[in-house]
């Protein structure tokens, strides 16, 4: 069976839905059958401590910097590309419509559900 490679966004992603992907991501983890990056345009550094303070348990050689200066809207396509993500979550349309090998989950934001959970923690984020 194929190992997949899973990429998740952190604004919007991990940050809406903290608890059900962190959950998500741990099956992923005892599957062995998947491995987990995060596709994100939040500077490394700031992204891996948000990571580490939210319980997500991520090897940081996949924790991916998309830069949207180097390319726009197709600076995650450009790291899917690079390191064959099948598929990638991300709340931000512009980012999955620009994927051509990649299967992009689109996460719809939610009336009842702020931009960053209660649970989320980041002294920077809006609640």
């Amino acid at each position: 069976m194929k190992r997949y490679k899973i990429g998740f966004d952190i604004g919007g992603v991990l940050s809406t839905h903290t608890t059900l992907f962190r959950d998500l991501i741990t099956i992923f983890d005892k599957s062995q059958q998947v491995e987990i990056f995060i596709v994100t345009d939040i500077n490394y550094e700031t992204a891996r401590n948000l990571l580490l303070k939210n319980h997500f348990k991520i090897n940081d050689a996949n924790i991916l910097f998309a830069d949207w200066s180097a390319s726009e809207s197709r600076c995650k396509e450009d790291i899917c590309r690079q390191y064959k993500i099948d598929i990638l979550f991300d709340d931000y349309r512009p980012y999955l419509t620009s994927l051509s090998e990649t299967l992009g989950m689109l996460v719809l934001p939610r009336k009842d559900l702020p931009y960053n959970s209660q649970e989320w923690q980041d002294e920077n984020a809006k609640k």
